[in-house]
Protein backbone atom coordinates (compact mmCIF):
# COMPACT_ATOMS: atom_id res chain seq x y z
CA UNK A 1 0.00 0.00 0.00
CA UNK A 2 0.89 3.67 -0.30
CA UNK A 3 1.73 4.75 3.24
CA UNK A 4 2.66 8.37 2.43
CA UNK A 5 1.62 9.88 -0.91
CA UNK A 6 -1.41 11.11 -2.84
CA UNK A 7 -4.21 10.12 -5.17
CA UNK A 8 -6.24 12.24 -7.59
CA UNK A 9 -7.97 14.14 -4.78
CA UNK A 10 -5.95 14.11 -1.56
CA UNK A 11 -2.36 14.00 -0.33
CA UNK A 12 -1.22 12.83 3.07
CA UNK A 13 1.97 12.57 5.11
CA UNK A 14 3.03 11.43 8.58
CA UNK A 15 5.29 12.38 11.42
CA UNK A 16 5.56 10.42 14.67
CA UNK A 17 2.98 11.38 17.30
CA UNK A 18 5.03 9.53 19.93
CA UNK A 19 2.21 8.72 22.35
CA UNK A 20 2.92 6.85 25.57
CA UNK A 21 1.49 3.45 24.64
CA UNK A 22 3.76 1.09 26.59
CA UNK A 23 4.19 0.48 30.31
CA UNK A 24 6.62 -1.61 32.32
CA UNK A 25 4.72 -3.51 34.98
CA UNK A 26 6.52 -5.12 37.94
CA UNK A 27 4.77 -8.41 38.62
CA UNK A 28 4.75 -10.46 41.84
CA UNK A 29 4.82 -14.15 40.94
CA UNK A 30 4.35 -17.07 43.29
CA UNK A 31 4.93 -20.42 41.68
CA UNK A 32 3.05 -20.47 38.40
CA UNK A 33 0.65 -17.70 39.42
CA UNK A 34 0.82 -13.92 39.32
CA UNK A 35 -0.70 -11.75 42.03
CA UNK A 36 -3.23 -9.19 40.78
CA UNK A 37 -5.59 -6.77 42.51
CA UNK A 38 -8.39 -9.28 41.85
CA UNK A 39 -6.49 -12.29 43.18
CA UNK A 40 -4.25 -14.91 41.64
CA UNK A 41 -4.18 -15.85 37.96
CA UNK A 42 -2.07 -18.30 36.01
CA UNK A 43 1.13 -17.28 34.27
CA UNK A 44 0.80 -18.52 30.68
CA UNK A 45 3.92 -20.29 29.40
CA UNK A 46 4.72 -21.23 25.83
CA UNK A 47 7.83 -22.02 23.79
CA UNK A 48 8.90 -20.40 20.55
CA UNK A 49 11.60 -21.66 18.21
CA UNK A 50 13.72 -19.36 16.09
CA UNK A 51 15.20 -21.23 13.15
CA UNK A 52 18.73 -20.09 12.31
CA UNK A 53 20.09 -20.61 8.81
CA UNK A 54 23.32 -22.57 9.01
CA UNK A 55 23.10 -22.91 12.79
CA UNK A 56 21.23 -24.49 15.64
CA UNK A 57 17.65 -23.58 16.39
CA UNK A 58 17.08 -21.29 19.38
CA UNK A 59 14.21 -22.15 21.69
CA UNK A 60 12.77 -19.49 23.98
CA UNK A 61 10.38 -19.97 26.87
CA UNK A 62 7.90 -17.08 26.92
CA UNK A 63 5.94 -16.31 30.08
CA UNK A 64 2.97 -13.97 29.92
CA UNK A 65 0.80 -12.31 32.56
CA UNK A 66 -2.44 -10.39 32.01
CA UNK A 67 -0.28 -7.29 31.49
CA UNK A 68 1.92 -8.82 28.78
CA UNK A 69 5.04 -10.93 28.18
CA UNK A 70 7.75 -10.96 30.87
CA UNK A 71 10.43 -8.85 29.24
CA UNK A 72 12.75 -9.38 32.20
CA UNK A 73 13.11 -13.06 31.26
CA UNK A 74 15.17 -12.00 28.24
CA UNK A 75 16.40 -8.50 29.17
CA UNK A 76 18.99 -7.90 31.88
CA UNK A 77 18.08 -4.21 32.03
CA UNK A 78 14.45 -4.87 32.93
CA UNK A 79 15.45 -7.75 35.21
CA UNK A 80 17.22 -5.16 37.38
CA UNK A 81 13.95 -3.23 37.69
CA UNK A 82 12.37 -6.25 39.32
CA UNK A 83 14.88 -5.91 42.15
CA UNK A 84 14.00 -2.25 42.76
CA UNK A 85 11.92 -0.41 45.35
CA UNK A 86 8.54 -1.63 44.05
CA UNK A 87 9.02 -5.05 45.63
CA UNK A 88 6.08 -5.72 47.88
CA UNK A 89 6.83 -8.83 49.94
CA UNK A 90 9.14 -11.76 50.53
CA UNK A 91 9.10 -15.30 49.25
CA UNK A 92 8.01 -14.27 45.76
CA UNK A 93 9.63 -13.82 42.36
CA UNK A 94 9.47 -10.38 40.80
CA UNK A 95 9.51 -9.89 37.05
CA UNK A 96 8.74 -7.09 34.59
CA UNK A 97 5.99 -7.36 31.99
CA UNK A 98 5.71 -5.22 28.87
CA UNK A 99 2.21 -3.84 28.43
CA UNK A 100 2.04 -2.38 24.91
CA UNK A 101 -0.79 -1.55 22.55
CA UNK A 102 1.04 -3.20 19.64
CA UNK A 103 0.79 -6.60 21.33
CA UNK A 104 -2.98 -6.66 20.76
CA UNK A 105 -4.13 -7.50 17.21
CA UNK A 106 -5.47 -4.46 15.41
CA UNK A 107 -6.79 -2.99 12.16
CA UNK A 108 -3.94 -0.77 10.95
CA UNK A 109 -3.58 -2.70 7.69
CA UNK A 110 -7.23 -1.90 6.95
CA UNK A 111 -6.47 1.83 7.16
CA UNK A 112 -4.00 1.86 4.28
CA UNK A 113 -6.40 1.14 1.38
CA UNK A 114 -8.83 3.57 2.99
CA UNK A 115 -6.25 6.35 2.92
CA UNK A 116 -5.37 5.47 -0.67
CA UNK A 117 -8.96 5.76 -1.85
CA UNK A 118 -10.05 8.75 0.26
CA UNK A 119 -11.75 11.54 -1.67
CA UNK A 120 -12.27 14.12 1.10
CA UNK A 121 -11.47 14.67 4.76
CA UNK A 122 -14.49 12.72 5.98
CA UNK A 123 -13.47 9.57 4.11
CA UNK A 124 -9.87 10.17 5.15
CA UNK A 125 -10.90 10.30 8.82
CA UNK A 126 -12.91 7.10 8.46
CA UNK A 127 -9.77 5.37 7.22
CA UNK A 128 -7.61 6.99 9.91
CA UNK A 129 -9.88 5.55 12.60
CA UNK A 130 -8.40 2.13 11.77
CA UNK A 131 -4.79 3.36 12.01
CA UNK A 132 -4.11 2.04 15.50
CA UNK A 133 -0.39 1.25 15.80
CA UNK A 134 1.93 3.07 15.52
CA UNK A 135 0.13 6.33 16.26
CA UNK A 136 1.09 9.09 13.84
CA UNK A 137 0.44 12.75 13.12
CA UNK A 138 -1.57 12.58 9.89
CA UNK A 139 -1.27 15.64 7.65
CA UNK A 140 -3.88 16.10 4.94
CA UNK A 141 -4.48 18.37 1.93
CA UNK A 142 -6.86 18.08 -1.00
CA UNK A 143 -7.50 19.54 -4.44
CA UNK A 144 -10.49 21.50 -3.08
CA UNK A 145 -8.08 23.65 -1.05
CA UNK A 146 -8.55 22.07 2.38
CA UNK A 147 -5.79 21.29 4.85
CA UNK A 148 -6.27 19.19 7.97
CA UNK A 149 -4.63 17.25 10.78
CA UNK A 150 -5.70 14.06 12.53
CA UNK A 151 -4.09 12.14 15.41
CA UNK A 152 -5.14 8.47 15.20
CA UNK A 153 -4.12 5.49 17.28
CA UNK A 154 -4.83 3.13 20.13
CA UNK A 155 -3.85 5.20 23.18
CA UNK A 156 -4.53 3.92 26.70
CA UNK A 157 -6.23 5.76 29.53
CA UNK A 158 -4.52 5.13 32.88
CA UNK A 159 -5.65 5.63 36.45
CA UNK A 160 -3.25 7.37 38.81
CA UNK A 161 -0.11 7.42 36.68
CA UNK A 162 1.09 8.52 33.24
CA UNK A 163 3.14 5.49 32.22
CA UNK A 164 6.53 7.17 32.50
CA UNK A 165 7.83 4.90 35.31
CA UNK A 166 7.35 1.21 36.14
CA UNK A 167 4.24 0.41 38.19
CA UNK A 168 3.37 -2.53 40.47
CA UNK A 169 1.06 -5.05 38.88
CA UNK A 170 -0.44 -6.41 42.11
CA UNK A 171 -2.10 -3.12 43.15
CA UNK A 172 -4.44 -2.64 40.17
CA UNK A 173 -2.88 0.68 39.14
CA UNK A 174 -1.22 -0.95 36.13
CA UNK A 175 -4.46 -2.02 34.49
CA UNK A 176 -5.53 0.29 31.68
CA UNK A 177 -9.08 1.58 32.01
CA UNK A 178 -9.73 1.75 28.27
CA UNK A 179 -8.38 3.17 25.03
CA UNK A 180 -9.25 6.67 23.87
CA UNK A 181 -12.13 6.73 21.42
CA UNK A 182 -11.25 8.06 17.97
CA UNK A 183 -13.54 11.07 18.48
CA UNK A 184 -11.49 12.02 21.55
CA UNK A 185 -8.28 12.34 19.54
CA UNK A 186 -7.28 15.82 18.32
CA UNK A 187 -7.89 16.98 14.78
CA UNK A 188 -8.28 20.26 12.93
CA UNK A 189 -9.68 21.28 9.55
CA UNK A 190 -8.69 24.55 7.87
CA UNK A 191 -7.27 26.33 10.94
CA UNK A 192 -7.46 30.12 10.95
CA UNK A 193 -3.65 30.39 10.74
CA UNK A 194 -3.71 28.80 7.28
CA UNK A 195 -0.93 26.38 8.20
CA UNK A 196 -0.38 23.12 10.04
CA UNK A 197 3.10 22.29 11.33
CA UNK A 198 3.98 19.01 12.99
CA UNK A 199 7.56 18.11 13.84
CA UNK A 200 7.17 15.56 16.65
CA UNK A 201 6.32 18.25 19.21
CA UNK A 202 3.51 18.23 21.79
CA UNK A 203 0.17 18.14 19.99
CA UNK A 204 -1.77 19.59 22.93
CA UNK A 205 -0.59 22.07 25.59
CA UNK A 206 0.85 20.51 28.77
CA UNK A 207 -1.88 19.42 31.16
CA UNK A 208 -4.49 19.19 28.43
CA UNK A 209 -6.95 16.36 28.09
CA UNK A 210 -6.69 13.75 26.75
CA UNK A 211 -3.19 12.80 27.86
CA UNK A 212 -1.16 11.71 24.85
CA UNK A 213 2.56 11.93 25.55
CA UNK A 214 5.44 13.46 27.49
CA UNK A 215 8.66 12.30 25.86
CA UNK A 216 8.47 14.23 22.59
CA UNK A 217 10.36 17.03 20.86
CA UNK A 218 10.40 20.33 22.71
CA UNK A 219 9.19 22.13 19.60
CA UNK A 220 12.29 23.89 18.29
CA UNK A 221 11.90 22.42 14.78
CA UNK A 222 8.20 23.18 14.67
CA UNK A 223 8.79 26.74 15.87
CA UNK A 224 11.45 27.31 13.24
CA UNK A 225 9.14 26.02 10.48
CA UNK A 226 6.38 28.40 11.62
CA UNK A 227 8.92 31.24 11.58
CA UNK A 228 10.00 30.39 8.02
CA UNK A 229 6.45 30.05 6.74
CA UNK A 230 5.51 33.38 8.29
CA UNK A 231 2.29 34.95 7.06
CA UNK A 232 3.08 34.41 3.39
CA UNK A 233 0.41 33.24 0.99
CA UNK A 234 2.69 33.11 -2.06
CA UNK A 235 4.83 30.10 -1.10
CA UNK A 236 6.12 27.94 -3.96
CA UNK A 237 7.44 24.40 -3.91
CA UNK A 238 10.93 25.88 -4.16
CA UNK A 239 10.24 27.83 -0.97
CA UNK A 240 9.06 24.71 0.79
CA UNK A 241 12.10 22.78 -0.45
CA UNK A 242 14.38 25.38 1.11
CA UNK A 243 12.48 25.04 4.39
CA UNK A 244 13.02 21.27 4.35
CA UNK A 245 16.77 21.96 4.12
CA UNK A 246 16.96 24.72 6.73
CA UNK A 247 19.98 24.12 8.97
CA UNK A 248 19.36 26.91 11.50
CA UNK A 249 20.64 25.90 14.94
CA UNK A 250 18.26 27.43 17.49
CA UNK A 251 20.47 26.27 20.33
CA UNK A 252 23.37 28.23 18.88
CA UNK A 253 21.19 31.34 18.80
CA UNK A 254 20.93 31.03 22.58
CA UNK A 255 24.48 30.00 23.43
CA UNK A 256 26.74 31.81 20.95
CA UNK A 257 26.23 35.30 22.50
CA UNK A 258 27.53 33.94 25.81
CA UNK A 259 30.49 32.25 24.12
CA UNK A 260 31.68 35.21 22.06
CA UNK A 261 31.22 37.71 24.93
CA UNK A 262 33.58 35.79 27.21
CA UNK A 263 36.77 37.83 27.92
CA UNK A 264 39.66 35.38 27.52
CA UNK A 265 43.26 35.53 26.34
CA UNK A 266 43.67 31.84 25.52
CA UNK A 267 44.53 31.64 21.78
CA UNK A 268 42.61 28.39 21.37
CA UNK A 269 39.46 29.90 22.84
CA UNK A 270 39.90 33.06 20.78
CA UNK A 271 40.05 30.93 17.61
CA UNK A 272 36.66 29.39 18.40
CA UNK A 273 35.18 32.80 19.24
CA UNK A 274 36.42 34.32 15.98
CA UNK A 275 34.68 31.58 14.01
CA UNK A 276 31.44 31.99 15.93
CA UNK A 277 31.19 35.77 15.95
CA UNK A 278 30.26 36.01 12.25
CA UNK A 279 28.46 32.66 11.92
CA UNK A 280 25.00 32.63 10.35
CA UNK A 281 23.93 29.82 12.76
CA UNK A 282 23.42 27.40 9.88
CA UNK A 283 24.77 23.88 10.42
CA UNK A 284 25.94 23.60 6.81
CA UNK A 285 28.24 20.72 5.92
CA UNK A 286 30.97 23.08 4.69
CA UNK A 287 30.85 25.38 7.75
CA UNK A 288 33.90 25.71 9.98
CA UNK A 289 31.90 27.67 12.55
CA UNK A 290 29.31 24.90 12.74
CA UNK A 291 32.05 22.40 13.51
CA UNK A 292 33.41 24.76 16.18
CA UNK A 293 30.02 25.26 17.81
CA UNK A 294 28.95 21.62 17.85
CA UNK A 295 32.29 20.50 19.26
CA UNK A 296 31.94 23.20 21.93
CA UNK A 297 28.38 22.08 22.69
CA UNK A 298 29.46 18.47 23.09
CA UNK A 299 32.33 19.48 25.38
CA UNK A 300 30.05 21.78 27.38
CA UNK A 301 27.63 18.94 28.09
CA UNK A 302 30.47 16.67 29.18
CA UNK A 303 32.04 19.33 31.42
CA UNK A 304 28.71 20.22 33.03
CA UNK A 305 26.96 16.90 33.49
CA UNK A 306 29.27 13.88 33.19
CA UNK A 307 30.63 14.30 36.72
CA UNK A 308 27.14 14.41 38.21
CA UNK A 309 25.18 11.83 36.20
CA UNK A 310 25.64 8.08 35.66
CA UNK A 311 26.86 7.28 32.16
CA UNK A 312 23.46 5.94 31.06
CA UNK A 313 21.99 9.39 31.73
CA UNK A 314 24.67 11.47 30.01
CA UNK A 315 23.21 14.16 27.73
CA UNK A 316 22.59 13.21 24.11
CA UNK A 317 22.44 16.90 23.25
CA UNK A 318 18.99 17.34 21.69
CA UNK A 319 16.28 19.91 22.30
CA UNK A 320 15.58 18.78 25.86
CA UNK A 321 19.19 19.59 26.77
CA UNK A 322 19.01 22.90 24.91
CA UNK A 323 16.31 23.94 27.37
CA UNK A 324 18.15 22.59 30.41
CA UNK A 325 21.29 24.55 29.57
CA UNK A 326 19.22 27.62 28.66
CA UNK A 327 17.84 27.54 32.19
CA UNK A 328 21.36 27.44 33.66
CA UNK A 329 22.87 30.26 31.61
CA UNK A 330 21.25 32.98 33.71
CA UNK A 331 22.55 31.35 36.92
CA UNK A 332 26.34 31.48 36.49
CA UNK A 333 27.09 30.05 39.94
CA UNK A 334 24.61 27.18 39.78
CA UNK A 335 25.95 23.97 41.33
CA UNK A 336 25.69 22.15 37.99
CA UNK A 337 28.54 24.28 36.62
CA UNK A 338 30.90 23.17 39.40
CA UNK A 339 33.12 20.11 39.08
CA UNK A 340 33.14 18.43 42.48
CA UNK A 341 36.69 17.21 41.85
CA UNK A 342 37.92 20.83 42.07
CA UNK A 343 38.42 22.70 45.33
CA UNK A 344 37.93 26.14 43.77
CA UNK A 345 34.37 27.04 42.86
CA UNK A 346 33.76 26.65 39.10
CA UNK A 347 31.31 29.02 37.38
CA UNK A 348 29.46 29.15 34.08
CA UNK A 349 32.17 31.23 32.41
CA UNK A 350 34.85 28.78 33.51
CA UNK A 351 32.95 25.91 31.89
CA UNK A 352 32.26 27.86 28.68
CA UNK A 353 35.95 28.68 28.30
CA UNK A 354 37.01 25.12 29.03
CA UNK A 355 34.46 23.77 26.54
CA UNK A 356 35.84 26.02 23.78
CA UNK A 357 39.37 24.95 24.66
CA UNK A 358 38.31 21.28 24.53
CA UNK A 359 36.63 21.87 21.18
CA UNK A 360 39.75 23.47 19.71
CA UNK A 361 41.89 20.55 20.86
CA UNK A 362 39.47 17.96 19.45
CA UNK A 363 39.02 19.71 16.11
CA UNK A 364 42.75 20.22 15.71
CA UNK A 365 43.27 16.50 16.24
CA UNK A 366 40.43 15.43 13.95
CA UNK A 367 40.43 18.11 11.22
CA UNK A 368 43.89 19.73 11.28
CA UNK A 369 45.55 22.85 12.57
CA UNK A 370 43.99 25.29 10.07
CA UNK A 371 40.57 26.35 11.45
CA UNK A 372 39.51 27.74 8.07
CA UNK A 373 39.62 24.19 6.68
CA UNK A 374 37.37 22.69 9.34
CA UNK A 375 34.02 21.43 8.05
CA UNK A 376 30.98 20.26 9.98
CA UNK A 377 30.29 17.64 7.32
CA UNK A 378 33.67 15.99 7.85
CA UNK A 379 32.57 15.21 11.41
CA UNK A 380 28.85 14.81 10.76
CA UNK A 381 28.77 11.82 8.43
CA UNK A 382 26.12 9.29 7.50
CA UNK A 383 26.94 5.69 6.69
CA UNK A 384 24.15 3.78 4.95
CA UNK A 385 24.36 0.43 6.71
CA UNK A 386 22.62 -2.64 5.37
CA UNK A 387 20.23 -3.92 8.04
CA UNK A 388 21.48 -7.52 7.88
CA UNK A 389 25.07 -7.50 6.65
CA UNK A 390 26.10 -3.91 7.30
CA UNK A 391 27.42 -4.56 10.80
CA UNK A 392 28.79 -8.05 10.20
CA UNK A 393 32.32 -7.12 11.21
CA UNK A 394 33.59 -8.59 7.94
CA UNK A 395 35.14 -5.74 5.98
CA UNK A 396 34.64 -7.04 2.41
CA UNK A 397 30.99 -7.89 3.15
CA UNK A 398 30.32 -4.46 4.67
CA UNK A 399 31.93 -2.74 1.68
CA UNK A 400 29.56 -4.58 -0.66
CA UNK A 401 26.39 -3.74 1.24
CA UNK A 402 27.12 -0.37 2.88
CA UNK A 403 27.57 3.05 1.31
CA UNK A 404 29.20 6.19 2.62
CA UNK A 405 30.18 7.91 4.71
CA UNK A 406 28.27 10.90 3.32
CA UNK A 407 29.03 14.39 4.62
CA UNK A 408 25.71 15.93 5.63
CA UNK A 409 24.36 19.20 7.00
CA UNK A 410 21.81 19.71 9.75
CA UNK A 411 21.59 18.23 13.21
CA UNK A 412 19.38 17.20 16.10
CA UNK A 413 16.15 19.23 16.52
CA UNK A 414 17.01 21.24 13.41
CA UNK A 415 14.51 21.31 10.54
CA UNK A 416 17.01 19.34 8.43
CA UNK A 417 16.96 16.70 11.12
CA UNK A 418 20.13 14.70 10.57
CA UNK A 419 20.55 13.88 14.23
CA UNK A 420 23.59 12.86 16.26
CA UNK A 421 24.31 11.96 19.88
CA UNK A 422 26.76 13.92 22.00
CA UNK A 423 27.47 10.73 23.94
CA UNK A 424 28.62 8.78 20.90
CA UNK A 425 30.22 11.43 18.68
CA UNK A 426 29.08 13.33 15.62
CA UNK A 427 28.01 10.52 13.29
CA UNK A 428 24.43 10.76 12.05
CA UNK A 429 22.05 8.34 13.80
CA UNK A 430 18.65 9.59 12.56
CA UNK A 431 17.59 11.14 9.27
CA UNK A 432 14.58 12.40 7.30
CA UNK A 433 14.44 9.21 5.25
CA UNK A 434 12.23 10.73 2.57
CA UNK A 435 11.09 14.18 1.51
CA UNK A 436 7.95 15.00 -0.46
CA UNK A 437 6.50 18.23 -1.84
CA UNK A 438 3.01 18.49 -3.29
CA UNK A 439 1.12 21.23 -5.16
CA UNK A 440 -2.53 20.21 -4.98
CA UNK A 441 -3.35 22.54 -7.88
CA UNK A 442 -0.89 20.68 -10.13
CA UNK A 443 -0.38 17.04 -9.18
CA UNK A 444 2.26 16.61 -11.89
CA UNK A 445 4.45 19.14 -10.10
CA UNK A 446 5.03 16.81 -7.14
CA UNK A 447 8.57 16.07 -6.02
CA UNK A 448 9.98 13.25 -3.96
CA UNK A 449 13.26 11.75 -2.84
CA UNK A 450 14.28 9.05 -0.44
CA UNK A 451 17.49 8.11 1.25
CA UNK A 452 18.94 5.38 -0.93
CA UNK A 453 17.41 3.93 -4.10
CA UNK A 454 14.61 1.74 -5.40
CA UNK A 455 16.59 -1.50 -5.55
CA UNK A 456 17.68 -3.68 -2.65
CA UNK A 457 20.39 -5.36 -4.73
CA UNK A 458 23.83 -3.89 -3.92
CA UNK A 459 25.17 -4.14 -7.49
CA UNK A 460 22.09 -2.63 -9.09
CA UNK A 461 22.36 0.91 -10.49
CA UNK A 462 19.35 1.96 -8.39
CA UNK A 463 20.73 0.61 -5.08
CA UNK A 464 21.80 4.03 -3.80
CA UNK A 465 21.45 6.31 -6.81
CA UNK A 466 19.24 8.74 -4.84
CA UNK A 467 21.62 9.08 -1.89
CA UNK A 468 23.70 11.97 -3.24
CA UNK A 469 20.63 13.84 -4.48
CA UNK A 470 19.06 13.35 -1.04
CA UNK A 471 22.25 14.59 0.62
CA UNK A 472 22.33 17.89 -1.28
CA UNK A 473 18.58 18.45 -1.11
CA UNK A 474 17.49 17.61 -4.63
CA UNK A 475 14.20 15.93 -5.48
CA UNK A 476 13.01 13.59 -8.22
CA UNK A 477 9.91 14.58 -10.22
CA UNK A 478 6.77 12.68 -9.24
CA UNK A 479 4.53 12.78 -12.31
CA UNK A 480 0.93 11.68 -11.82
CA UNK A 481 -1.24 11.99 -14.93
CA UNK A 482 -0.75 9.38 -17.67
CA UNK A 483 0.50 12.04 -20.09
CA UNK A 484 3.13 13.41 -17.68
CA UNK A 485 4.15 9.92 -16.65
CA UNK A 486 4.68 8.92 -20.28
CA UNK A 487 6.79 12.01 -20.93
CA UNK A 488 9.06 11.32 -17.96
CA UNK A 489 9.39 7.56 -18.49
CA UNK A 490 12.88 6.19 -19.05
CA UNK A 491 11.92 2.52 -19.28
CA UNK A 492 8.59 0.76 -19.70
CA UNK A 493 7.72 -2.60 -18.16
CA UNK A 494 4.90 -4.43 -19.92
CA UNK A 495 3.10 -7.23 -18.08
CA UNK A 496 1.36 -9.50 -20.61
CA UNK A 497 -1.00 -12.16 -19.27
CA UNK A 498 -0.60 -15.63 -20.64
CA UNK A 499 -3.45 -16.87 -22.81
Amino acid sequence: GIIIGHNADVAWAFTNLGPDVADLVVERIEGDQVITADGRTAVVTRTETIRVAGGDDVTLTIRTTPHGPLLSDVSSDTAELAEGPLRGGSGAEYAVALQWTALTPGRTANAVPGLMTARDFDSFRRAAADFEVPSQNLLYADTAGNIAYQAPGRIPVRDGHDGTVPVPGWTGIATWQRNLAFDELPYTLNPASGMIVTANQLVLPPGSSPFLHVDVSFGQRGGRIVELLGARDDLTLDDLASIQLDNHNTNAGTLVPYLVALPVDDPAVRTIQELLVSWDLQDDADSAASAAFNATWRALLARTFHDELPDWAWPTGGGRWWEIVRGLLDDPRNAWWHDDALSERQTRDDVLALAMRDAHAELTELLGTDPSSWRWGELHTLTLRHATFGSSGIGPIERIFNRGPLEVSGGTDIVNSNSWSAVDGYEVNWVPSMRMLMDLSDLDAGRWIHLTGQSGRPFHRHYTDQAERWRVGEHAPMAFTPEATARSAVHTLRLIPTP
